[in-house]
């Protein structure tokens, strides 16, 4: 089997062996572009030379309170042909290297104190949140262009327009991050539930809406052009002991995003936790489970389903039009009646 074969062995999905092959190709790939991408570790906050530390992007606090002997799981355990691990220890769940340890204590000690959330968060802790996030895409986008980089030099051949998407997002990802950093009142809190349980999942997650209920455009996601920010969603589900904080906040000033969370505030709690779920599986990696759930739930094909998703965003060019209309609708927010309401008392998790 050639090289060339092996790249489009995870697109056709053919076998489970080929995901395989694909997989352990993948991740050596990876390995390298990590590699040469972060030779150089400069502290990406303080620019100073330092070991990067192993930073989460989102507290630790938050995964021990679904955590079975130190493991949760991700959304792989939905996927169907795949060697990625499905559950992984909360050391190593959703961290990345970009910063230093000082910068990583200092910038983000707000949002990162659970003494913090017997109330409503501050806007230092909504920047705080923001920043973390896009730090974490930054980072991915960095790795990226490397990682494209890569499979040009060794098989002079591109995958679509990949890399050219991977430089225009990192672009975003560092105005958007300055944007919070710099800003004294940067966000507009849409959503706020202290919910009187634990709930079975975390996620602190960014994602641009591509449609709301009623499949309308909300960002057109194939835009190359670089003056056309995405609008931007923020979404935290923090379990904790016997309480769970669940916020949507967004950039002020932003247009697009208004009918969505009009509409969305006037629904009752059991639909928008329930939208607030399929949000979150649909367009984030970044989701994490307590174990437990796993047999809970009677179709996880259904879920696995809205976790693939995710790989969507293909960004080739051709026919974006007609494509940008597909995405609306597969991720029209009016399916989320479709999938279990992983939110709800009904999972919550057992504190001892």
């Amino acid at each position: 089997m050639t090289n060339k074969n092996i790249i489009n062995l995870y697109s056709k999905k053919e076998t489970k062996e080929n995901a395989i092959e694909f997989n352990k190709f993948f991740s050596g790939l990876e390995h390298q572009a990590k590699k040469q991408a972060f030779s150089e570790k400069k502290c990406f906050i303080c620019g100073r030379e330092a070991r990067f530390c192993n930073s989460h992007s989102l507290p630790r606090f938050v995964l021990k309170h679904i955590a079975q002997s130190g493991m949760v799981a991700n959304s792989m355990c939905m996927a169907e042909n795949t060697i990625l691990a499905a559950e992984t220890g909360i050391n190593n769940t959703g961290t990345f290297h970009l910063i230093c340890a000082d910068c990583d204590s200092r910038e983000f000690a707000d949002y990162e104190n659970p003494d913090n959330y017997n109330d409503k968060p501050t806007q230092i802790m909504l920047s705080q949140i923001a920043q973390k996030s896009y730090l974490k895409e930054i980072y991915k986008q960095t790795k990226n262009i490397e990682l494209h980089n890569l499979v040009y030099q060794i098989y002079n051949s591109k995958i679509g327009n990949l890399q050219e998407l991977a430089f225009l997002d990192k672009a975003d990802y560092i105005k958007q991050y300055l944007y919070a950093k710099n800003t004294k009142e940067p966000y507009f809190l849409v959503y706020y539930k202290c919910l009187p349980y634990t709930v079975p999942m975390a996620s602190q997650t960014r994602v641009a809406l591509i449609s709301g209920f009623n499949g309308e455009i909300i960002n057109n996601v194939y835009d190359l052009n670089p003056n056309a920010l995405l609008e931007d969603l923020h979404i935290c589900v923090f379990p904790m002991k016997a309480k769970s904080i669940i916020m949507m906040f967004v950039r002020n000033g932003q247009k697009r995003l208004r009918p969505f969370y009009r509409d969305f505030l006037k629904m009752p709690e059991d639909q928008q936790l329930q939208v607030l779920t399929y949000i979150i599986l649909s367009y984030s990696e970044e989701v994490f489970f307590s174990k437990p759930l796993i047999g809970q739930i009677s179709d996880l094909s259904k879920l696995g389903h809205i976790c693939g998703q995710t790989s969507m965003f293909n960004g080739y060019k051709d026919d974006a039009k007609a494509r940008l209309r597909e995405l609306a609708q597969e991720y029209n927010l009016s399916n989320a009646k479709n999938i279990p309401n992983l939110l709800s008392t009904v999972y919550s998790v057992k504190n001892d």
